[in-house]
């Protein structure tokens, strides 16, 4: 679920970024937001790496 969320955002942020540049402020606030996802991501894998994680859990990264 978080990766199909991550997509979309990534496609947004593409989309921004065609439509009104790399540096207007639509496209950096929409990359920040996927950077905290991305960074969300990161550590739920790592917690799955360390620890028997939930099914629950797993459910979120997958």
């Amino acid at each position: 679920m978080l990766r199909l969320i991550i997509e979309a955002k990534r496609i947004k942020m593409i989309t921004l970024a065609q439509e009104y540049g790399f540096t207007a402020k639509e496209t950096i606030q929409c990359s920040q937001e996927l950077d905290k996802l991305l960074n969300l991501y990161g550590q739920a894998m790592e917690s799955q790496e360390s620890s028997n994680t939930t099914p629950a859990a797993k459910s979120i990264i997958s």
